[in-house]
C-alpha cells in the first residue's frame, strides 16, 4: 500500500550557506569564481548548471563566501532583473559590488533583438565601477534569442559550470541533504541510501521528499522500511 500513496508533495528546503556542501563538482567552480571576483577589475561569470544541480544553493554560498572576501554581493532572481535595471544609476555601483542573478535564463530568454539597451547599459555601469556580475542559468548562452550586443557581454563569462558531485562526495552530500529536511541518518542508513541512488542531485531531492512524506503519512520515524519504500 505504501508504494501507491500520493507522493507528489515537494519539501520546502531552507537554503543557507552553512548547509551547502562544497562537493567535488562545485569546489573548482568556486576557485574559478574567487580568482575572478577578488581582483580590482570588472569580472563576469556565466555559470551553467543542469536542472536541479544546486544552482540556487550555490548562489547563496557565493553570497556568504564573497562577503567574507570583503565584497558586497547582492542576490537577485532573473524575474527581478527588469525592475532592478530601472532602479540603478551610473554611480550606484562600487568596486566591492558583485551582482548575482539566479535563474538568469528567466530574464535572458525574454530579450529579443533590439531589447539590449537596459542590459548592456547595466553591464557597462558595472565595468566602469570595476564591479562584478554572476549569472546562474539552466540554459546555455546559445539558447537565447538576444542580439549580439547582449551576447558579446555574456561570452567573456562563458565556461563556468556547476558539475555533479564526485562519487566520494555522496555519503556527506546525502547526509547534508537529509539534514536540510530535518532527517537525521546514522552511518548505516547513509550507506543504504548511497548504494541505491546515483549522483543525480534532483533524484536525491525527490527521494527525500518521498521519505519525508511517507514518514508523515504513516506516522513513523525514518527507519529502514520507510527508506526502502521511498525508493
Amino acid at each position: 500500500m505504501t508504494r501507491q500513496l500520493p507522493l507528489q508533495m515537494v519539501t520546502r528546503v531552507r537554503y543557507s550557506a552553512e548547509n551547502f556542501l562544497l562537493h567535488g563538482g562545485a569546489a573548482p567552480l568556486w576557485e574559478s569564481c574567487r580568482a575572478v571576483f577578488v581582483r580590482d577589475a570588472f569580472g563576469i561569470a556565466f555559470i551553467r548548471g543542469a536542472k536541479r544541480s544546486g544552482k540556487t544553493h550555490f548562489s547563496i554560498f557565493l553570497v556568504d563566501a564573497l562577503t567574507k572576501l570583503a565584497r558586497f554581493p547582492r542576490l537577485l532572481e532573473g524575474g527581478e532583473m527588469p525592475g532592478f535595471l530601472e532602479s540603478w544609476g551610473p554611480s550606484d555601483f562600487s568596486s566591492e559590488d558583485v551582482i548575482i542573478v539566479d535563474n538568469a535564463e528567466s530574464y535572458l530568454r525574454t530579450l529579443r533583438p533590439g531589447d539590449s539597451g537596459p542590459f548592456t547599459a547595466f553591464v557597462e555601469k558595472l565595468r566602469v565601477a570595476r564591479a562584478g556580475l554572476i549569472l546562474l542559468s539552466g540554459e546555455p548562452i546559445e539558447a537565447f534569442g538576444c542580439d549580439e550586443h547582449v551576447r558579446s557581454r555574456l561570452i567573456p563569462g562563458n565556461g563556468f559550470e556547476l558539475r555533479p558531485p564526485e562519487e566520494s562526495d555522496m555519503p556527506a552530500l546525502i547526509n547534508t541533504m537529509a539534514k536540510q529536511r530535518g532527517i537525521l541518518l546514522k552511518e548505516r542508513k547513509i550507506g543504504f541510501v548511497v548504494r541505491r541512488l546515483g549522483r543525480d542531485i534532483g533524484a536525491i531531492e525527490r527521494y527525500f521528499d518521498r521519505v519525508q512524506h511517507l514518514a508523515d503519512v504513516l506516522g513513523q520515524s525514518v527507519k529502514f522500511p520507510v527508506l526502502g519504500d521511498a525508493l
